[in-house]
């Protein structure tokens, strides 16, 4: 398409095979159509149950841009309530997370059950018999809601595919997530990291699964990493080594590097084992020996190779980043915000659980290698994707080398099928831009 198409024909044709234009990324007007037909018509994942353990526990979140309270009701049910007040129309939840009997608009003082009913209304006789039957006091409930195995997604309207339906091919990945995990569970630790960055969402939706920045972006991790282990074996580096991207479908998409570190074990030709990071973790090396002294050494190198070590992108706004639970929340066409939460296992050891937390730390915590590169890159990406004399933006890597395996297309890890696939479902659920 030429730019001249473009001008005169407004949105049309922005995602090609290959390509997309820079306006996906920096067009106020496309961000505002990507609240009302994706954020506001597919399931967006909005908490785990391990944040909701008891009756009144309560944290505050966003459905797309709008503000809601994900709580758990007195009868022990998980309610998505938007955060509004039925009167004047103040947030009636402030904080980010809490326990509370009951939840009080601090402007005039109407009072609501943790599932959202209407206790209480200052001065309520003002108001007419009718109102006060008919239910037009209570918080307003999201149209849908559904969970998955702890997560908990949320959805503006009524009309759609079930949530197991959606998640499609995800579904498996996340299955893979929590079976490792004694009695299938995982829980978020309570206090999340919390970035901001000045660039589009679908910039760390992208980055989750993309194999082919780390030897560049991450390249002084990777020599830290080498320095500690001896080895500077890097997996990354090569084209032809075993990292995997795929398209699963529905805008899912996946990186996949179990291969890479199972085979590290077997014969040391990749580097960089599940295990081997483990012990180069600042304090890893005693957690290891303390685990190793209670399960010997080998049933040690099982259990941590056996964690999927795997990036997976649940469209459009969860992404499993191997022990991290993380999130995006759309700003602007130019701003974002990221929550993101380390996981353990409710039923393992406390070394185990040491050593997620400290593994975490290492690449994704506040002063870790990892999220200060990723930032810094997205940032210098919506500060280009300003230049007009360049329109487009390339994603054709590997697409003469894509198959099909289980129903997914898959190529190699520093390919960009992954994000082709991203934007074959974007442009599939933004429909016709011109329309109203």
């Amino acid at each position: 398409m030429t730019q001249a198409s473009l001008d005169s024909t407004g949105y049309t044709g922005l995602v090609q095979r290959e390509r997309v234009h820079r306006r996906v990324y920096t067009d106020e007007a496309i961000f505002a159509l990507e609240q009302a037909r994706i954020f506001q018509t597919e399931w967006l994942y909005v908490a785990h149950e391990s944040q909701l353990r008891a009756p009144g526990d309560y944290l505050t979140t966003f459905l797309g841009a709008q503000p809601i309270i994900v709580s758990r009701g007195e009868d022990g049910a998980i309610h998505v309530l938007y955060n509004r007040c039925a009167h004047r129309g103040a947030l009636v939840c402030q904080e980010p997370a809490g326990a509370a009997s009951f939840f009080r608009c601090a402007y005039h003082g109407w009072t609501y059950r943790t599932s959202g009913e209407c206790i209480g209304v200052s001065f309520r006789e003002g108001y007419g018999r009718a109102e006060q039957q008919a239910g037009w006091f209570h918080l307003e409930a999201v149209a849908s809601l559904a969970t998955y195995r702890g997560f908990v997604f949320a959805r503006a309207v009524s009309e759609g595919p079930d949530l197991e339906t959606s998640l499609g091919g995800a579904k498996r990945y996340l299955d893979r997530f929590l079976d490792v995990a004694p009695g299938g569970q995982v829980e978020l630790h309570p206090h999340p990291y919390r970035y901001s960055y000045a660039g589009n969402w679908k910039l760390v939706v992208e980055n989750a699964t993309d194999g082919y920045h780390p030897s560049f972006t991450h390249r002084s991790y990777l020599q830290v990493v080498a320095r500690r282990t001896g080895d500077a074996k890097n997996f990354y580096a090569r084209d032809d080594g075993p990292v995997r991207v795929a398209d699963l479908g529905n805008g899912h998409h996946l990186m996949a590097l179990n291969n890479a570190r199972t085979k590290s074990v077997r014969d040391k030709e990749y580097g960089d084992s599940y295990y081997e990071r483990a012990r180069a973790t600042p304090g890893g090396r005693a957690l290891v020996a303390a685990l190793e002294a209670e399960l010997g050494r080998e049933a040690v190198q099982r259990q941590l190779e056996a964690w999927p070590d795997f990036n997976l992108a649940v469209f459009p706004n969860l992404m499993i980043i191997q022990s991290q639970v993380r999130t995006v929340y759309p700003r602007a066409a130019g701003r974002s915000d990221i929550v993101a939460h380390a996981t353990t296992f409710p039923g393992a050891s406390r070394a185990i659980n040491q050593l997620r937390l400290r593994m975490q730390e290492g690449f994704w915590g506040p002063a870790g290698f990892g999220v200060p590169d990723d930032l810094e890159v997205f940032e210098r990406c919506q500060r280009g994707l300003a230049v007009e004399a360049r329109e487009w933006v390339e994603l054709s890597r590997g697409l003469a080398r894509e198959d099909l395996v289980d129903g997914a297309l898959q190529s190699r890890g520093s390919d960009e099928t992954n994000m082709r696939g991203f934007y074959r479902y974007w442009d599939e659920r933004m429909g016709p831009l011109d329309a109203p």
